[in-house]
């Protein structure tokens, strides 16, 4: 996966970076659906080593690198989202106050399955995973109450997990279509 122009601070998410972890997750999910035989990761590093070239691929690329791994196509990606936004709200009134704070998590992965045999784009698809959490909170006088506690890193996961699982439904629906 490429990690796109998603202008997010989440650079080491579960401490190897959001695109690697995600592709990891994607291909874990990939192998227990078993719709699709899937390389090793480390053999397409292999592979790219070898011709000298980086781990960003185009729809050429991908085709050239799959003819030599010997697979029908190679799945490439894009993260488009990977965003945190937080609303909040609230106000007082002679020492009484309440206020709340929604966290949402949301990730986007875009994908193309590019046949090797022409190069050709087969099918694309698009998941959007989002989680959120809301909390709030009471002050009387200086004494306060909250309730929720919103953990960006516990959202991020849940929201790329729901990314995952429906990209890997989409791409084993993808298969039937191409038979």
């Amino acid at each position: 996966f490429d990690y796109g122009t998603t202008n997010s601070y989440y650079t080491s998410y579960r401490g190897v970076g959001a695109a690697k972890g995600i592709s990891e997750l994607l291909i874990n999910e990939l192998v227990n659906n078993g719709t699709y035989t899937v390389v090793d990761r480390s053999k397409l590093e292999q592979v790219l080593k070898q011709q000298n070239r980086s781990g960003a691929m185009d729809a050429g690329t991908a085709a050239e690198i799959g003819k030599e791994l010997g697979v029908d196509a190679v799945l490439i990606g894009t993260i488009t989202k990977f965003n945190i936004d937080k609303q909040s709200g609230g106000g007082s009134f002679m020492g009484i106050g309440a206020g709340s704070q929604k966290t949402k998590a949301t990730v986007q992965i875009d994908v193309r399955l590019i046949g090797t045999a022409s190069g050709d784009i087969l099918a694309t698809a698009k998941a959007v995973g989002e989680a959120d959490q809301s909390d709030s909170n009471i002050s009387v006088r200086g004494i306060s109450s909250n309730s929720g506690s919103s953990n960006e890193d516990t959202l991020l996961s849940a929201a790329v997990d729901k990314a995952v699982s429906q990209m890997v439904t989409k791409l084993a629906e993808v298969s039937k279509k191409l038979g």
